[in-house]
This record gives C-alpha cells, sequence and structure tokens, in this order.
C-alpha cells in the first residue's frame, strides 16, 4: 500500500512540473542593480557579461552547474576571472561574487530550449515582425547576447528572437525579430577561459 501511494504522489508531482522542464535546464537573462547583464545558457554552457568595467559583451565557459528546484548554482570563467553566481526563486534574485567585488540583480526565466546566440553584422535593430519597415521594438548592440526563439521559423535573414528590457523598474522579456548574416553556434574555448 505504501509503495502504491509513493508511486503515486511521485506521478502527480512529475505531472505538475511545467511542461518546459522537458526541453532543457532553464536558462536565464539577468539584469544588475545599477547597469550590467549576465545571460545563462545552461545546457551550453556559456555565460555572457555585458556592461561591466565599461567593456562591452564577454563571453565565456559556466561550469559546475547545479539546478536545485528554483535555484542555479554555477562558475563562469570569462577574461581570466571566475565568478560564483547563483540565481533563486527562478530568477527573483541574483547574486555574483568576484574579485572585483560582489553583485546583485534579478534574473527573466528562459525556456530551456530557447538557444544563446551572438548578434553579428546583420542587424541591430530588433522589429515587431521581420521587415525594415516593421515597429522598432529594442537597439541590441552588435556581438550582444540574444535568445534564439525555436518555437518560430526564421524568415530569411530574420531570426524569431527574445531580450530583456528595464521598463518602470521591472525586468520584462520581448519578443521579435533581428535580421542576422548567418546563424552559428557560439564556441567558447574552455581552455583559454579557465
Amino acid at each position: 500500500m505504501r509503495h502504491a501511494v509513493a508511486a503515486g504522489l511521485v506521478a502527480g508531482a512529475l505531472l505538475a512540473l511545467p511542461a518546459i522542464a522537458t526541453a532543457g535546464a532553464p536558462n536565464y537573462d539577468c539584469r544588475i542593480a545599477g547597469g550590467g547583464r549576465i545571460a545563462i545558457d545552461q545546457w551550453a554552457g556559456i555565460i555572457s557579461a555585458s556592461g561591466f568595467e565599461h567593456k562591452p559583451s564577454v563571453w565565456g565557459a559556466a561550469s559546475s552547474i547545479r539546478q536545485n528546484g528554483p535555484s542555479l548554482d554555477l562558475q563562469a570563467k570569462m577574461d581570466g576571472a571566475t565568478w560564483a553566481v547563483a540565481v533563486r526563486g527562478t530568477g527573483s534574485s541574483l547574486a555574483i561574487t568576484r574579485a572585483a567585488g560582489n553583485l546583485a540583480g534579478r534574473c527573466a526565466f528562459m525556456p530551456g530550449n530557447y538557444v544563446l546566440r551572438r548578434t553579428n553584422r546583420g542587424g541591430y535593430t530588433m522589429r515587431a515582425a521581420p521587415s525594415v519597415h516593421a515597429k522598432l521594438l529594442a537597439r541590441i548592440a552588435l556581438n550582444s547576447p540574444i535568445w534564439q526563439d525555436p518555437n518560430r521559423t526564421p524568415h530569411a535573414a530574420w531570426m524569431p528572437v527574445r531580450t530583456t528590457v528595464m521598463r518602470n523598474g521591472a525586468l520584462q522579456s520581448l519578443d521579435g525579430w533581428l535580421r542576422q548574416a548567418r546563424i552559428e553556434p557560439i564556441i567558447i574555448n574552455r581552455s583559454a577561459s579557465n
């Protein structure tokens, strides 16, 4: 009887999990209080940091990744430095420990099947539709992190994407289209980032 009850509880718990859990580990797009952005693709083991020490986007490797329910802990290695990153409450808080000082912020949850990409010379304006005449949604700096939406099909050179923006003090996800010269996977030289 106990085994039947336990099996029922496990089955019920599995059914209660969000559908996205089957699409891989959750990803996060984070904003730091006072400026700065961190994008974490834990499935690919890639992390990007923008707006720190007045530098453009820096890309590195994520290692020692531990997802425990709504909490994520990892080590980020970028530009020869190691950062300890802790996301809590599915992004409600972010803490970064690094030699240059600790940082705090919050994150937007990105589904696990979204892929972190680096914007290229194809374009830097995110549009509401795949056209240069469509409404401008955001300006995206070249070499910046952007999330490719796998649920929508690219249209010619236009890639369906998601990013985050701060509006009225709230972190929001923004979906649109970004023209890109070519979509390529991000490759991190893990030995150089260690």
